[in-house]
């Protein structure tokens, strides 16, 4: 599986490049996505998600990348930005259903150009995925923001995808919850710098602890003997 992740990891691509998924991965969804290779395989581009990931790259493969992250704090910034330049469409899908209309109404305010064309919770079940893919195809959006946690999300964008979607899909995590409820600058400045993302989101979001402290060392050990076998 790491041969299928790592290869498309990437700090810098096309942000509209058509009939494109890009995603994200960082220690702890590398465990979700490592449990459906065809899914991994449909994934276009990648981003690395986390300094822990990072630096764990430059260990093993000797290869520097940048963090880019699914939010404000990183690319999506810039992404946004050139969005409402270019006067964009674009479907977000996640979150609950005030905080994906709360989403909206923040991403209107600080990108007026950029061009709503729907927008759906991130509620749904298996059997409703036709009808909520054929809503998003038919409001036909540049790009859509999937953010329902691994590896709903990735399932969700490749069966979007496969079924004829023809723009470009991000998928983004808690990203659409964080920005409804703390807004555009949900890290401070400071937790940026010092890279101390992970222990912000410990204090303000609950049930992390087990993620952060058993799964990611359950991750790393993972990811390193994943690295070992592939080079047997």
């Amino acid at each position: 599986m790491i041969n299928q992740i790592f290869p498309k990891i990437t700090s810098k691509f096309d942000y509209f490049e058509k009939q494109t998924i890009v995603s994200y991965v960082n220690a702890y969804n590398y465990l979700q996505l490592r449990k459906d290779s065809k899914i991994v395989q449909s994934i276009d581009r990648f981003t690395l998600d986390g300094i822990y990931l990072l630096v764990l790259i430059k260990i093993l493969f000797f290869k520097n990348f940048k963090r880019l992250s699914p939010d404000f704090s990183s690319y999506f910034n810039d992404l946004f930005l050139l969005a409402d330049k270019n006067k964009k469409s674009v479907f977000f899908l996640g979150a609950t259903t005030q905080e994906v209309k709360d989403f909206v109404t923040i991403i209107n305010k600080k990108f007026p150009n950029l061009i709503v064309s729907g927008f759906h919770n991130g509620f749904f079940d298996t059997n409703e995925m036709g009808q909520l893919s054929q809503k998003i195809s038919d409001t036909n959006p540049d790009v859509v923001f999937i953010g329902l946690g691994s590896l709903k999300q990735e399932v969700f964008s490749v069966y979007l995808k496969d079924n004829g979607f023809k723009g470009t899909i991000y998928t983004c995590g808690a990203f659409l919850s964080q920005t409804a409820n703390h807004g555009v600058n949900y890290y401070p400045k400071f937790i940026n710098t010092f890279h101390l993302r992970w222990a912000y989101r410990l204090i303000q979001e609950k049930g992390l602890f087990k993620r952060y402290f058993f799964e990611y060392p359950n991750a790393t050990i993972i990811i390193i003997l994943d690295f070992i076998k592939s080079k047997v």
